[in-house]
């Protein structure tokens, strides 16, 4: 737990335990689909019950719970799947019981480049994955009326538009560049990311918020600005 080889190492393993369950099964799914260890299966309401105990019985320290549909809905990782009456099916977002709405509070002492961050994930999530557009309207202003109470103002809370993939990012391997670290102060940093704002560029990496009694300010991230020296 924590390595970055974590996810990896998991998927490989899974991806080898799915394969001897399901070619092994007295009766398989008709459809699966799989992340990590969260699936959605698809397969007849008499055969439930048997294919969990075969699928729990591949490994014993790797045991399965299982959820059936209710209502023709079910929840697959931060989705709800719905099949409607033609049989045909549809997406919006799921949230557990016990989701509170909180995010970062836009007044809490971090880049504003996080707080655009969380706005922009809930945002694109509610018009890239959202299928109707009953339910798109719906999550949209539930997201703003969720954003609104973690105090953040309304002219932060519009939809952005989605990067273009086939942009070329490739930088020029010739530039020579210098890399330094320094502290974010608020106000401070924000003046230097606009100076270095067409040259330069400010990358960002996330630690433990902690108070530096010392010189007086919230450490909240640390930034690595990388410095490309200007042509004349």
């Amino acid at each position: 737990m924590g390595s970055p080889i974590s996810p990896i190492v998991a998927n490989l393993y899974m991806e080898q335990l799915e394969s001897r369950a399901l070619d092994t099964a007295p009766t398989p799914p008709t459809m699966w689909y799989r992340y990590v260890d969260d699936t959605m299966a698809k397969i007849h309401e008499n055969a439930v019950d048997s294919f969990s105990e075969h699928l729990n019985s591949i490994d014993q320290h790797i045991q399965f719970t299982s959820e059936q549909e209710k209502d023709g809905r079910i929840p697959f990782l931060d989705t709800c799947v719905s099949i409607n009456q033609d049989g045909s099916t549809k997406i919006s977002v799921y949230r557990k019981p016990t989701h509170t709405d909180q995010y970062l509070n836009f007044q809490s002492n971090h880049h504003l480049q996080h707080k655009r961050a969380v706005v922009n994930t809930l945002m694109l999530r509610a018009h890239t994955l959202v299928t109707e557009n009953e339910d798109r309207t719906r999550e949209t202003q539930h997201v703003k009326q969720a954003l609104k109470m973690n105090n953040y103002p309304e002219w932060m809370l519009t939809i952005p538009h989605p990067k273009s993939t086939t942009e070329d990012t490739e930088e020029p391997q010739n530039e020579k560049k210098i890399y330094v670290s320094t502290p974010y102060i608020k106000g401070i940093s924000e003046r230097l990311q606009r100076a270095f704002k067409i040259k330069e560029a400010i990358q960002i990496k996330l630690t433990k918020p902690a108070l530096n009694r010392d010189n007086g300010y919230e450490l909240a991230a640390i930034y690595d600005t990388i410095l490309t020296p200007k042509r004349r």
